[in-house]
């Protein structure tokens, strides 16, 4: 075991000297190279698209067409269709052309719906942006924890093994028993499986850090210290009302319910009669002598819809449903943000004052290791006794280290729930 310790730090020095990274450089390298934030904007840039294809029915559409036929002469179709059946043989070229004049306002409603969507997506970047800082954040002390836990266990190890030394020199001289070598011994193996242990939770925190900034797994940082915060005297309400008009979240589905509401206006128009314009002409340089060389024309459409098995009624009725729909989610995403920024206000006050109290279990600690020395040395007390001050001492660093990253966590977790991040 104890040779599988030492060889950790090298087999990790043997990878490459890691490259130095700050918080706020693991963030910018997070939003620059994350898939999901990547693919909110492609989301986002399909959605803009749409406006305009929609907006296409309300432009003329022009049409260029060359055909060419050969005919039975005097012959007609006589089933199948309804428009003129003369068949003749003839070679034409021409164009056409359709513009919608007037529907009561449907497509206009329908790119105005498309807009709004596209909007939407826009507050989904937020979104997305947010949460991969937050995850940074997560990783990113999680990490700072581990190496500080390896920290303080190589301390407890090197104590313990300057004592195993000590006591195995003075029970040579009969001045210590082998059972007080025994302790030595069982102190330092325990702090090897815990430095063993902190290793792997290193590599694991490494691990998820590459995962939360997008990058290949395999590299490895050595991690700047983050210089924290206190938490903020605002009161909760205040820190909710912020929240309520910053979220984008709140902001999209906001968005969503306009566009709802104008893709319901649209579904009702259904019911309207449109007026279209349609034009056509070209020439017959060929063909049979009873054609014109030329030919043109100009028509006015109305249609109106009368019956078609109520499927337009439904559309109307699911339209209107999923506005109020779109209406009840918002407000249910409002109480839901509420309650996260109550949460993460009360788990930020708690993280504070987890700090001031493992500080003063940490000065405890260290205070009944030197007396658990001192009375060691003098024969006054048992290698138990010693040992235990060591761990206490070991579990204090840890745990002061823990809340000092938790409440810098949980501020981050405050800043999400207020859309700051």
């Amino acid at each position: 075991m104890r040779i599988l310790v030492l060889l950790l730090p090298a087999a990790l020095a043997a990878q490459g000297q890691p490259e130095t990274l700050t918080l706020e450089q693991a963030e910018q390298l997070a939003l620059r190279n994350h898939p999901a934030l990547a693919m909110a904007r492609l989301a986002a840039a399909a959605s803009e698209t749409v406006p305009t294809q929609l907006r296409a029915a309300q432009l003329p559409v022009f049409n260029a067409a060359m055909s060419s036929s050969v005919a039975d002469h005097g012959s007609r179709i006589g089933a199948g269709a309804l428009n003129a059946s003369s068949l003749f043989s003839r070679l034409g070229a021409g164009f056409n052309v359709t513009q919608l004049l007037y529907d009561f306002g449907r497509s206009r409603n329908l790119v105005e719906s498309a807009r709004g969507r596209a909007s939407a997506e826009s507050e989904n970047i937020r979104t997305r942006r947010a949460e991969i800082i937050l995850s940074v954040r997560d990783a990113y002390y999680s990490a700072l924890l581990a190496n500080k836990t390896i920290e303080a266990t190589r301390q407890v190890l090197e104590s313990r093994r300057v004592l195993l030394r000590q006591v195995s020199a003075l029970a040579s001289n009969n001045l210590k028993s082998t059972l007080d070598v025994s302790f030595a011994e069982v102190g330092v193996t325990e702090a090897e499986l815990e430095l063993d242990r902190a290793f792997n939770s290193a590599r694991t925190a490494q691990t998820e850090l590459a995962a939360a900034m997008g990058v290949d797994p395999d590299r490895e940082w050595t991690l700047s210290e983050s210089s924290g915060r206190a938490p903020e005297s605002t009161s909760v309400e205040q820190l909710i009302a912020e929240a309520r008009g910053a979220r984008p979240e709140l902001a999209a589905l906001r968005k969503q319910i306009d566009a709802a509401r104008h893709f319901a206006e649209a579904e009702k128009r259904l019911a309207m009669p449109a007026l279209s314009l349609a034009g056509a002409g070209g020439f017959v340089p060929a063909g049979d002598p009873r054609l014109n060389t030329r030919y043109g024309g100009v028509g006015l459409t109305v249609s109106l819809p009368l019956f078609n098995g109520g499927l337009n009624a439904a559309r109307r009725d699911e339209a209107g449903l999923r506005a109020q729909l779109a209406e009840q989610t918002l407000r249910e995403r409002e109480l839901l943000i509420a309650r996260g920024v109550k949460l993460a206000w009360i788990e930020s006050e708690n993280a504070q004052r987890r700090v001031d109290a493992t500080a003063r279990y940490r000065e405890q600690t260290a205070k009944a290791l030197r007396l658990a020395q001192s009375r060691y040395d003098l024969g006054l007390s048992s290698i138990v006794e010693l040992t235990q001050a060591q761990t206490a001492r070991l579990s204090a660093d840890v745990q002061n280290a823990a809340a000092r990253y938790e409440l810098q966590l949980r501020l981050a977790r405050l800043d999400f729930e207020l859309g700051r991040l």
